[in-house]
């Protein structure tokens, strides 16, 4: 297992793979929402849809390629603040992982656009399985080594059994202009993904310059455990969301988006906030049995509470990206995000307590929650002001559980913060129960 001093080099580690996974400047996400938003079954789109997926694929492994330039520089070199996480010894692991990566991720997307999962199930298992054995027979540095060959062999496997019988008719060739194409629709969406993901990705950063090792190591813990308590969510989100997409793209009825935004948000907001709470509500209980990591108690919370609330936007992003507005959410996301990094290298370099870093990711994920709340309701004639947004996003009975969240941690006790949960059950009844009626009826339907 990985104390604090490894686990601050596994996320510096990972830190940097999140960094170079944006190598395909979006190419999968224009690819997702092309084939998401094409008549698949019409005769005059296969050919299209044949030389996007290997326009796709050919792209994606030259652009990854690239990363062996610098990768060979680091390795001779170093690499700054890096030399204390020791980045030399690991990077050409880390970049042909990242290269069988994103080609497997390009074949996650297309299965995905023609909901044929058990191939993308298979690779899911593998790439969460082996890395998983690793610990039960390595320590230490030998472990990190062991997790990037696990990660590595992976995804390899993953590639040949995508390609195997590969079910749908591509041609794999290389056209620039479609290349063109497809990377100036994706940068809008890694733009708005980045902007996301960066918001976390930046705070890491910070804290592996200014912080030392372990500090890395505990934060590192808070952020995996906030990306893994919607892991089973999230998973059932990448199978619905080509269905979302299409029934938001552009040039449908407005008024079926509207209800379409409406359904969908409720129950995912709901679902996401009762997972949320409820981590929270037990967390205390967790660090009973690893209480060298009980520091991040606070840290943890404000992580968590930071995706409750992204969660209420969520789906009226994606109505941007059906409808090709993702430049505007990137132009606005990627500003909001400078301000925000300010204020990170501000508090890296006063050496403020790293639980404030994770409270400003608060603060930006309800600035941008708002505002796309209000740009989405553009999209679909229903103009807002930024105060009715902001009314949308917090209702009484949703503001009031986060607020004893934010207070508990504020003053030192987190243990406390489990009572949101009880008062958001109490005071969203009415929405858990539509949502528990929607989601089976849902499942009753497929």
């Amino acid at each position: 297992m990985l104390g604090p001093y490894y686990f601050g080099l596994w996320g510096f580690i990972t830190m940097v793979i999140e960094y170079l996974k944006y190598s395909t400047l979006g190419i999968q996400h224009s690819l997702n929402v092309e084939l998401s938003t094409i008549e698949k079954e019409e005769e005059k789109n296969k050919d299209v849809i044949s030389k996007l997926i290997g326009n796709s694929l050919i792209s994606t492994l030259i652009l990854s390629s690239i990363l062996t330039i610098p990768a060979v520089i680091i390795y001779y070199n170093g690499f700054g603040f890096g030399a204390k996480y020791n980045l030399e010894q690991y990077i050409f692991l880390i970049v042909a992982f990242i290269i069988f990566n994103n080609v497997s991720l390009i074949y996650i997307n297309i299965y995905r656009s023609y909901i044929n999962l058990p191939r993308i199930i298979f690779s899911e298992l593998i790439f969460g399985i082996l890395p998983f054995v690793t610990i039960f027979f390595f320590k230490g540095e030998n472990l990190l080594l062991a997790l990037l060959f696990a990660m590595l062999f992976a995804r390899v496997i993953s590639i040949a059994m995508f390609a195997i019988k590969f079910p749908f008719p591509f041609s794999l060739s290389f056209n620039f202009d479609l290349a063109k194409k497809l990377i100036y629709v994706g940068f809008g969406l890694l733009i708005y993904n980045v902007s996301y993901t960066l918001v976390f990705l930046s705070a890491r950063t910070i804290v592996s310059i200014f912080y030392n090792v372990e500090e890395m190591g505990y934060f590192t813990l808070a952020f995996t455990i906030t990306s893994a308590t919607l892991m089973g969510l999230n998973a059932i989100t990448f199978v619905v969301y080509p269905k979302i997409l299409y029934k938001l793209r552009d040039g449908q009825d407005n008024e079926e988006a509207i209800s379409t935004v409406l359904k969908y948000s409720k129950i995912y907001s709901t679902v996401v906030s009762l997972i949320i709470l409820f981590v929270i509500m037990i967390a205390p209980l967790v660090f009973i049995f690893i209480e060298e990591y009980s520091p991040i108690a606070t840290a943890l919370n404000f992580l968590l509470l930071a995706q409750a609330i992204y969660s209420y936007s969520y789906i009226y992003a994606s109505m941007s990206f059906a409808r090709k507005k993702q430049y505007e959410v990137a132009k606005f996301s990627l500003i909001l995000l400078a301000i925000i990094f300010c204020i990170y290298l501000v508090l890296g370099y006063l050496q403020i307590e790293y639980k404030y870093i994770a409270l400003v990711i608060i603060l930006y994920v309800t600035i941008y929650s708002v505002w796309q709340m209000k740009f989405g309701n553009f999209l679909l004639d229903n103009m807002q002001t930024y105060t009715q947004a902001l009314q949308q996003l917090f209702p009484l009975k949703v503001l009031i559980p986060f607020i004893v969240i934010f207070f508990c941690n504020m003053v030192d006790k987190p243990i406390y913060s489990g009572i949101a949960f009880i008062l958001f059950i109490s005071l969203n009844f009415k929405e858990i129960r539509f949502t528990i009626y929607e989601l089976v009826h849902m499942l009753r339907k497929n």
